[in-house]
């Protein structure tokens, strides 16, 4: 059995063996069952994964918060992306923009949700416009078959249960300002999924005027923070004083699990997060 095999059998066994942890940490409406498959699926189709580049405890590591955000490793609602850090190749949970709009619809207090990207040939042929003020109000008409031109910005409009209405427009001059200054702006999300970046932005902006959640303001903390609120080693069982109790409870019962399981080339390091927005650390590079 090649090298692949072996490194693939090993994170997919330890990924099923955390299955009980797993099962702590998610909310009622995910079967653990299924997220565990698709976590499953997620590592097997990431050669650096296969390949064990990547620091096995940071799989772990990302799939657990990404179970305690109660979002599915799906490419739709998280992705695993890895980076390259001090310590070497690291896995790291993203939440993706279907992730983040099901976190926002479920803190209760929002109706509807919307989101568009704004091209020069739409302003210009006056099928966007953005008013602010008194009677604020927000009209889009997209170019479905024709030239659109260059994307100028991207918009949010949140309705919520009592009628009112949150908007929000970034430019580009905003949209490069947070990509700036995201360790990522140069290779990774930034230039593979720039649409998805930029919507996930003003997305994070017209969340800071809409009522909160808990689970939807540690999504976007996770972005802030150089150092991730969910942050465990299996193999030392040590966990960040910071966390919820909730949290650190699941995080640590992975102990038993990885450690029994840790493959013999695996050596202790501190497990690293790299954040995908607000992040200012140029020596950390994503693949």
């Amino acid at each position: 059995m090649s090298t692949t095999q072996n490194q693939q059998l090993t994170v997919a066994d330890t990924l099923r063996k955390m299955e009980p942890q797993f099962k702590l940490a998610l909310p009622d409406h995910i079967k653990t069952e299924r997220f565990t498959r698709i976590a499953v699926s997620a590592v097997n189709s990431n050669p650096d994964i296969l390949k064990g580049d990547v620091d096995q405890r940071s799989v772990m590591n990302a799939c657990m918060k990404a179970a305690q955000d109660g979002l599915v490793i799906d490419g739709r609602e998280a992705a695993l992306v890895v980076f390259y850090t001090k310590n070497g190749k690291q896995a790291q949970y993203m939440p993706m923009v279907a992730g983040i709009l099901k976190k926002m619809r479920n803190s209760g207090d929002i109706a509807n949700i919307s989101y568009g990207l704004v091209y020069r040939e739409e302003w210009k042929q006056g099928k966007f416009e953005y008013i602010k003020g008194d009677n604020e109000s927000l009209r889009h008409e997209p170019i479905l078959f024709e030239e659109k031109g260059e994307m100028i910005g991207v918009y949010s409009v949140v309705t919520l249960k009592d009628g009112s209405k949150v908007r929000e427009f970034m430019d580009m001059k905003q949209i490069e300002k947070v990509r700036n200054v995201s360790r990522s702006k140069d290779k990774g999300p930034w230039v593979d999924w720039f649409d998805e970046m930029a919507v996930k932005s003003v997305l994070r902006k017209v969340a800071k005027l809409c009522p909160s959640s808990a689970d939807l303001d540690g999504i976007f903390k996770s972005d802030d923070e150089d150092e991730p609120a969910e942050s465990f080693n299996p193999v030392t069982g040590e966990v960040a004083e910071q966390q919820p109790r909730r949290r650190q409870s699941a995080a640590d019962r992975v102990k038993s699990t990885v450690s029994q399981n840790e493959p013999e080339n695996v050596t202790p390091s501190n497990v690293i997060d790299a954040d995908i927005i607000d992040e200012t650390d140029d020596e950390d590079l994503p693949i």
